[in-house]
Parts: structure tokens; sequence; C-alpha cells
């Protein structure tokens, strides 16, 4: 059993959720395609949220109703809960602890004559009710699925408004398997889209696999880039023994590798890229461990290497470079990633100045940090930093103009010093999550309203228990075109893992890939030795993400994924714009909103997949301006668009 986790406002019952979970013998199963939660919310005549205000008295407790999700909006009658009808005593004694616990997370409470589809014979059959015996279909009692936490408990109607505690139902956790607030944000899209769809697989596969080359040593970097607006994607490897440019061969329709062709000459212990002189052509920022070098890209796509100077602070252990807007015309500024607050390094004539970042306390136990994070964390359009240490984070608002606000701290953390993160918008609200990868175990710092973060990663359905530790890198992206955020968990050397992908849902609740699964597969053996970087990006320009693995050898393998229906929009910012990002960009289709990406110029574009034919809008915030809006039609084609062009 992982650490207790803590509420939006306080911490939960976690000792009764420990014993309720330990007293029902719970074990985790596979998704059920037979009954998901849109079955269980047209099936259900009545759900409800209801709060527990008075104490258990001789086994019986009042469910008070304080919101009504579907059903009659005046019926508020309260509900009362008999839980020493359960033939499992123990268990019905910790929903008795559960309930009487503070519980500030939305309590559910769905009632319908439940049945799922037997996918041998396609009829519907009674869910299982524990121990009582099959009905007439005529005379099949009302359930009650009751969801507190993370758990479900099935009543069974005993009339006048009495409901008789059956039995923690694990079964459920098939259905949904997710934090409760998600599980309400999921009923309401159900509830208002007639074609509401809660995935039960990926529907996504490989058609083939390559190797594009190997680099030497340790890897720092990995990431997609466009040398220019109109070039097409290449694949930059960033490696301490020398750093790769891979680019697409559209008439060869194969990945080969242009390091020498483009004379890049760098070796990397951490890289970024961007504008950096306004010509339109994306240069790489490259710390070799001692120094900063410039690599300047030429109108002929030549690179040239030349040393640059810092001014202001001195520059030591680079922990990471990244991109954020300077506030002056579209020139980038770069975040320097220390053990100390974070350096802001602008362009001058002769290199670089630094200006450090300003935090009133560093508290002791922030012990190790890690690279800072750059994106509109609180919405407001402006970029901000955050900078996680192993047991706690700092958080520095952006001012715009490429200004920033003493520290503030925040509890994302690292957990431990080699923990790598990615940003995604896992519940398609708009703000940023945190994804991490760590040698312990893998976190998502999910991102509430207020900048209230939560570490949820036992609450996200297959990953809770098919993730495992060691994992060493991890990425976002959306690897099935349907419009929500999937992630990538890479390995080391540990235990022959190979990565895992696990698709979403909705809601931040996600189910493993299988169809993507190497080990299952039977693809690449090689990967079983570990892997030390990965990536979801369309490689190869056809409106599917695919994925790019680092194997612990250096070899570098591109999976192309199989393409069934090339509809998506990729959304990028200008390398000659007047603002170089991140930006907020985000989209909405079929009455859905699609989620947010942090989009920079050259390097990092949102991307919105779509399954069928049909208009979507995409939005975004330059700081200091308003709200802009712009209509695309997907029909039968990959769409792609640069922000003012």
């Amino acid at each position: 059993m992982r650490e207790n986790r803590t509420s939006e406002s306080g911490p939960l019952p976690g000792l009764v959720l420990l014993g309720l979970l330990l007293s029902s013998g719970a074990a985790f199963g596979l998704i059920n395609p037979n009954f998901t939660p849109v079955e269980l919310v047209r099936q259900s005549g009545r759900i409800v949220r209801v709060e527990f205000r008075s104490k258990t008295v001789q086994g019986r407790t009042t469910a008070t109703v304080v919101a009504v999700l579907k059903g009659a909006k005046d019926d508020r009658k309260p509900l009362t809960l008999d839980l020493t009808t359960s033939p499992f005593k123990e268990k019905a004694q910790a929903v008795a602890k559960l309930l009487a616990s503070p519980n500030p997370r939305p309590v559910l409470l769905f009632v319908g004559k439940f049945k799922e589809q037997d996918p041998a014979t396609g009829m519907m059959d009674m869910m299982d009710a524990g121990d009582f015996p099959e009905q007439e279909e005529d005379a099949t009692p009302r359930q009650a699925l009751l969801h507190v936490e993370t758990q479900w408990i099935r009543f069974q109607e005993a009339g006048k408004g009495v409901w008789e505690m059956v039995d923690i139902d694990t079964h459920m956790l098939a259905t949904w398997h997710g934090s409760p607030d998600m599980l309400e944000k999921c009923v309401r899209y159900i509830l208002d889209d007639p074609d509401a769809l809660v995935p039960v697989r990926s529907e996504a596969s490989w058609a083939e696999h390559v190797k594009a080359g190997t680099v030497k040593g340790d890897v720092c970097s990995l990431m997609r880039v466009r040398l220019t607006d109109a070039a097409g994607p290449a694949l930059f490897v960033g490696a301490a023994g020398g750093d790769r440019l891979f680019m697409w061969d559209k008439q060869k329709k194969q990945i080969v590798d242009r390091t020498g062709s483009v004379k890049l000459k760098a070796a990397s212990a951490a890289a970024t890229w961007g504008d950096f002189n306004g010509d339109g052509r994306l240069d790489l920022l490259s710390w070799d461990g001692k120094a900063l070098a410039i690599h300047r890209q030429d109108a002929n796509g030549v690179f040239h290497g030349k040393a640059l100077q810092a001014t202001g602070q001195s520059l030591d252990t680079c922990l990471g470079l990244a991109i954020v807007d300077s506030g002056k015309g579209g020139v980038p500024a770069v975040v320097f990633s220390r053990q100390g607050p974070p350096l802001v390094l602008t362009s001058t004539k002769g290199g670089m100045a630094a200006t450090a970042l300003t935090a009133d306390k560093m508290p002791d136990d922030y012990a190790t940090a890690g690279a800072c994070l750059v994106a509109d964390f609180d919405g407001d359009a402006r970029p901000d930093i955050l900078q996680p240490y192993v047991r706690g984070g700092l958080f520095f608002k952006g001012r715009g103009d490429g200004a920033f606000a003493a520290a503030a701290p925040v509890p994302v953390a690292l957990r431990d010093a080699s923990a790598k993160s990615a940003i995604g918008d896992f519940d398609a609200d708009g703000r940023p999550d945190i994804l991490m990868a760590a040698t312990s175990f893998p976190m998502i710092w999910h991102n509430y309203p207020g900048m209230r973060w939560q570490e949820m990663f036992a609450e996200t359905g297959e990953p809770s228990y098919i993730a495992k530790g060691g994992a060493v890198a991890c990425d976002v992206g959306e690897i099935n075109d349907d419009g929500r955020r999937d992630f990538l968990v890479l390995y080391a050397n540990e235990g022959a893992r190979t990565p895992h992908i696990f698709f979403n849902r909705g809601f931040r609740s996600f189910g493993h890939a299988h169809m993507l699964d190497l080990e299952e597969k039977d693809l690449l053996p090689e990967s079983r030795k570990g892997q030390q970087a990965g990536i979801l990006e369309d490689i190869d320009g056809d409106g599917a993400q695919d994925m790019v693995l680092v194997l612990a050898d250096g070899s570098v393998w591109v999976f192309f994924r199989e393409v069934f229906n090339p509809l998506s929009l990729e959304v990028a910012l200008p390398l000659k714009g007047a603002n170089t990002g991140p930006v907020k960009v985000w989209a909405h289709a079929a009455g859905r909103h699609r989620g947010a990406w942090n989009v920079v110029a050259g390097t990092a574009e949102a991307f919105f997949g779509q399954i069928d034919a049909g208009p979507m809008s995409v939005h975004w915030i330059v700081p200091g301006g308003r709200e802009q809006t712009k209509q695309f039609l997907l029909e039968d084609k990959p769409l792609r668009y640069v922000i003012g062009q």
C-alpha cells in the first residue's frame, strides 16, 4: 500500500481506506467493456450527490441529498443505509468508519436495475449482487451503488427509502477507477452529451518500427523540432557523447541522420532550441557540462557553434534549459535550472545576461532540485516557472514582459532526485497538470483551481497498479486521436521492463494500451534492458503521433503508428512572431473541451486528434492580449496552423 493521499482541502481517512481495501480483498481488474460509465449513467434512474451528516446508529446512517444529477430535481428525500445486512461484518464496519469520516470530496449514489451485456450472447444480465439469489426480470430489486473516495459499495432496496448493504463491490472498479471529483465530471459529461464515450481500449496499433541510429553517452534531451516554420519535423537527441539530428525524408519515406550534413557539432548535458537572432530559423543552445554554446543555423540550414559568455551570475551545474518569452518582441529568454532559484538568461550583444530569481526562503528540507517547468499554471495567460525539489517546489508567478515574482512554496515534489517531468492537461479543464517519472513510482500532480496541487497517481485507474518503480522518463501525447491526453512511462534497466503507454478514458482515468505494449506484442526485445528517453510525436507528418525511444544502449527507435483516420490539427507559434511562448492553446469539438497544450515556437505544438470529420474551434491568448479563436473543418487529411499566418 502506498502512502496516504491528501484531498483538496485536507487529509483523507487513510487508515479507514487501508482497512477497507484490505478487508475487501480488493483485486483490481481490467476495464469492463460491457458496463462502462456510460451504461452506468444511462441505466440509473436517479443519480445524486450525498453527504453523511448524522452518526451511524445501530448500523444505520442517513444519506442527505445535496445535489440531483439525474432524476426529479425536487426529489431530495434522504436515504437510510443499513450496514447490518451485509454478511461481511468487517467490511460493513470499515464502510461505517469511512462514512463517518470528514469527506470533502463528492460522494455519488446511483440507483437503478443495473445489467451488463454478456459478450458471448449479447444478452443483458443482472450484475453480481453478492449472495442474493437471481430474481425474475420484473421482480429484480433496485440496486444502489455508492461511490465514496475510490471505492464502490453496493446496496439493495428494502423499501420505504431503506437500502441494505450487500458488499464492497470491487467489480465496479472495472467500470470506473478514479477520484470522486473526476467521476462527477464524467457523469455530467455523459448526461450532457448523447454521444458520450468513455473508451475501454486505445484502438491504436503500430504499423512498423525502425532504428534511426545510435547515440553515445547519457541522453539529456529528446524532442521534435521544426528548424523553420515551413520545415517538416526533425528529431533531436541531445547526448553527452554527441548530439544527433534526424529528419523524415518524404521522398524516401524513411528517417535519415542529418547531423553531419548540417554540421551540428554539439555534445549536450542540457539543451533547448529557439530563434535567438530573429531570422526565422531555429538555433540550438547547449550546455556541455561546463559552459554554454550557441549553434546558429544559417540560411542553408548549416549550424555554426560559438561559446557564450554569461554576465551577472556565474553558471554552475545546469539541471535543465527551457524557453520563456522575454517580453521583447518575440526574442526568447532561457530558464537555467540549478540547485538554487533558477536564472533567466537574456540575449546581449556579447552573450547572455543572467538574472537570478528570488526566493525569500528556501526551506531546509528542499534537498535536491529538478529541471524547471515553464507554463501558464495559474490561468492568467502569462507563463510561470515551477521548480520541483525532492520534498516540495517553488512557484515563480509570471508578471509578463519576462519578469517573475518571488517564489511561493507549492507541494509539487520530485520524491527522488532523478525524477523527470512532463506537462499535460489530463482532465481537459484547461489547467496544466504534471506527470513525473520517479525511481520510487510515477506521479501525477493535479492542478486544481487556485493552484491547489495534489498527487493523484493512485486514483488514475490502471496505471496505479500496472506502472512500476524505476521510471526514468515520461511524456504526454495523444496516441489514439480522440482528443484526450495519454502518457508514456519509460524504465531503467531494472526487472527487464518495457515502456508503458496509458490511454485516457477521460477525466484522469486511464487504461493500459495493450495493442501498443512492446512486451505483449513481442516487439523490440532490446527494450527490456531499459530505456533512457521517449516521446510521443508525429515524426513522419501523417497526422498520427508516433513513439520514439532511446534505449539504454543508445539506440534510437521510431515506432510509426498505424493510421486509420488521418484527422488531426497541429497548432504552432511562428518563429518570428511577437511571442515565443509558452502559450496555452486549447480546442473544442463536438461539444467537448479537448484540453490545453503548452505551445513553444519551434519545439512544442498543440496536437488535437479527431475521430470523425467535423468542425473544431481553437483558442489561445498571447500575454497582454485577448482570447483569440479560429475555426477549422477536419475532413480528410491532417491540418497544421501557425498562429498569425
